[in-house]
């Protein structure tokens, strides 16, 4: 996978007390840009920049130590920003601005204080870039500086107030723990802060945000999005091996579109429409839920839904080996429908009209249960099995070959076609 392009450094003065200080950058849409900004003492509260949503991902600020913040933040538009940053406390300031282009989003983040040379280990994915920043209370000179790897961007010393530091790794190698920072001077009281900045295509994109259509694509082998959230329609469309979800939600339709080898969705939840869809060997969605009509559709083998529910339409089609729904509840229309060897859906409920159908050898439902109309349907070889269901008010109908352990019903007519032990 590619590293991010390094766009742009644009550094504020930091020898004075001005405040706010600006500077103007050029962006695109989806570029990711880092904020790193270092002050002389604890003394100083640095605000939120603005220019773009930034969202603080580190700071050290501590009594007898300078400063170190960084934000992050992802741009909606394309052409210059201002990025503004103002502080209170009448110290020395200033900020540097990284732009990066081709990254999938965010990663980790670190920082420390003590005495010495500035440094902070990161857990990094491969090809990522890290952006660090540190000050020092000292005032060490800096002039003999030895940077642990990357580049420099920034430099600045004040021998009465602080020294300051900022650099970048454009490209960070194997995946794994990474030091960055510098690793002389020594004798200094510094604070640090870093943050990684990850790969292209394939990389792991660990948040996207976003209130107005939000969409994370990524390929290759791990593609991961551990976080997606958004107000309005939220995508994902990830693809290829270990292709991975941890959590997708959204206040208006979210929807996930996975395909691969073990591709899996841990946690996917909407206040409206939400639909999942899974193709391929060891497919699993841990927990979707909906408020409004959710949708799961699994293809393939040892597919898996732990457990999917809904206010409103709910649907759950499985088909493939192994495929399995653990849980699956609505209080309307819930429709279950499974194909392939081994099919298991261990609990489906609804309150309106309750449709099962499975077909195939091994197929399994454990229990069914509906408050009105519900139809039970499983047609194939051995193994066939209903343990219970069911329903009230209206006809239920239960066509099978082997196996049926109990049918109920409760003020309804029975119709019984085929075979039973």
């Amino acid at each position: 996978m590619a590293a991010p392009t390094l766009v742009s450094v644009t550094a504020s003065p930091y020898n004075s007390a001005t405040t706010p200080k600006t500077v103007t950058v050029a962006v695109q849409t989806g570029d990711r840009i880092v904020v790193g900004a270092l002050g002389e003492d604890a003394a100083l509260t640095h605000a939120t920049p603005t220019g773009a949503a930034f969202v603080l991902e580190q700071s050290v600020d501590v009594n007898k130590y300078s400063t170190a913040y960084v934000w992050k933040a992802t741009a909606t538009t394309t052409g210059t920003i201002t990025v503004s940053a103002a502080v209170d406390g009448g110290r020395f300031h200033g900020f540097t601005v990284w732009v990066f282009r081709g990254s999938a989003g965010f990663g980790v983040s670190g920082k420390a204080n003590g005495s010495g040379a500035p440094s902070v280990a990161l857990t990094c994915a491969a090809n990522s870039a890290v952006v660090v920043v540190a000050s020092d209370w000292n005032a060490i000179d800096g002039t003999s500086r030895v940077w642990r790897s990357g580049v420099e961007s920034t430099y600045f010393r004040d021998a009465a107030r602080y020294t300051v530091y900022a650099g970048v790794v454009s490209d960070v190698g194997t995946a794994g723990s990474k030091t960055v920072g510098l690793s002389a001077p020594s004798g200094q009281k510094f604070s640090v802060a870093a943050v990684e900045v990850l790969a292209g295509a394939g990389g792991v994109v660990t948040e996207a945000t976003g209130v107005l259509p939000a969409t994370v694509g990524a390929t290759s082998t791990a593609s991961a999005v551990r976080a997606l959230g958004g107000a309005v329609p939220l995508s994902a469309g990830l693809g290829s091996l270990s292709a991975s979800v941890m959590r997708a939600s959204g206040s208006t339709p979210v929807t996930a579109a996975l395909s691969g080898s073990a591709v899996r969705v841990a946690v996917a939840a909407g206040t409206l429409p939400m639909s999942l869809a899974l193709a391929s060997s060891s497919v699993k969605v841990a927990s979707a839920s909906g408020t409004l009509s959710a949708t799961l559709t699994l293809t393939g083998n040892t597919s898996s839904g732990t457990t999917t529910s809904g206010l409103l339409p709910l649907t759950v089609d499985l088909h493939g080996v192994s495929s399995r729904v653990a849980q699956a509840t609505g209080t309307l229309p819930i429709t279950a429908g499974m194909s392939g060897a081994s099919v298991t859906d261990n609990t489906v409920t609804g309150v309106l009209p309750l449709h099962i159908t499975g077909e195939s050898t091994g197929h399994m439902i454990a229990y069914a249960s509906g408050v009105l109309p519900g139809f039970i349907a499983v047609n194939g070889l051995d193994t066939m099995r209903d343990i219970t269901a069911t329903g009230s008010l209206n006809p239920r109908r239960w066509t099978g070959t082997q196996s049926t352990r109990t049918m109920t019903a409760t003020l309804t007519r029975r119709r019984w076609e085929g075979h039973h032990d």
